[in-house]
């Protein structure tokens, strides 16, 4: 039976790629500590990068050619899994806000979009070769805008309870400070 799962597996190198991710996010999933939980996705981030290249550029041999953009972004879709990964490195929220899931949401078609834009470019022939140039880096900047927005977003979602305690802490301190001049004041009167 086992050696019928890794018969499969070796079939294709991106299937083994994609089983040592979904291994990697359940053992992250156990984690409970934070601080461990970011430095542990770090590291497996850029391993999963390096894996990633390995089975896309093994899996290449594997095809036939001239490549479909679909096919390969087909190769690329176990490295999706990195997404969810890093979305574990980000601070708890209770309740992500509207705004970060529509900004993550968007950034994933256009880079998509990017994805095949850059593709179609290091396929095409010579003389149009820089023709989706501008269409191109205009889609990799809005991805990075939009992932770096969304960020914000999440951890301005996060910092709002503490910001809130703070505040509130403040307030309870200036009202203290004041009834204590007041009294002191008072005091010295007398």
């Amino acid at each position: 039976m086992l050696d019928t799962i890794v018969h499969w597996l070796a079939q294709r190198p991106h299937r083994w790629h994609t089983v040592h991710i979904t291994l990697i996010t359940a053992i992250l999933a156990v984690v409970e500590d934070r601080a461990l939980t970011a430095l542990i996705n770090c590291v497996v981030l850029a391993v999963l990068a390096l894996l990633g290249a390995a089975s896309v550029r093994v899996s290449l041999g594997h095809l036939p050619h001239p490549l479909h953009p679909f096919e390969l972004l087909f190769l690329c879709l176990p490295g999706a899994f990195a997404f969810f990964i890093a979305w574990l490195t980000l601070p708890d929220v209770s309740s992500p806000t509207t705004g970060v899931l529509v900004t993550f949401g968007l950034s994933i078609p256009v880079a998509v979009i990017a994805c095949i834009l850059m593709w179609q470019e290091i396929r095409a022939a010579d003389l149009q070769v820089g023709n989706k140039f501008g269409a191109t880096v205009t889609t990799m900047l809005l991805v990075i805008v939009l992932m770096v927005a969304g960020r914000h977003l999440y951890r301005e979602a996060a910092v709002d309870h503490h910001r809130a305690a703070v505040a509130q802490k403040t307030r309870l301190f200036n009202e203290a400070s004041r009834q204590a001049r007041e009294a002191a004041s008072a005091f010295d009167g007398n």
